[in-house]
């Protein structure tokens, strides 16, 4: 329907003349506001993706490391006291040079898997929780780091 004066304004309410409100409640045609409100969305998403992004990043440098914590303390001297402390072996991947399972000949129950550094720094590791799974893992860990070698 045309105005009084013969003017149609595009997005404008028939009716009353009024400009309709767009999708975010906005009346009129203003450019400004459009494009201020089409960046506000971009930004949200930008900033979503980059906090996805900061999260996957900060997991593969966490996961760049084979790492092993011990259950139990280990005892040691301090002068004349005896002491107790918890152990942690961390060796970054880069650094890996071997992987080999093995079980004990005497109980083969008793699952071993060593680990050899680049520097021939041998580690010995036992009591998983799913064997041939940390086997593959580690394999696999091994295997792509030889890739970028």
């Amino acid at each position: 329907m045309e105005q009084p004066n013969g003017d149609h304004k595009p997005g404008a309410d028939s009716a009353s003349g009024d400009p309709k409100p767009d999708r975010d409640g906005n009346k009129g045609n203003d450019s400004v506001s459009t494009v201020r409100n089409v960046l506000g969305r971009w930004g949200k998403k930008v900033g979503e993706a980059t906090k996805k992004a900061e999260d996957l990043a900060g997991n593969t440098w966490q996961h760049s490391k084979l790492a092993f914590s011990s259950d139990n303390p280990l005892s040691y001297k301090a002068g004349d006291k005896d002491e107790w402390s918890y152990y942690k072996v961390i060796i970054p991947l880069h650094q890996l040079k071997a992987v080999n399972p093995s079980t004990s000949r005497a109980k083969p129950a008793e699952k071993y898997i060593q680990v050899i550094s680049v520097d021939n720094h041998e580690f010995w590791f036992m009591s998983f929780l799913n064997y041939d799974s940390a086997v593959k893992c580690l394999r696999d860990a091994l295997d792509a780091r030889n890739l970028f070698v």
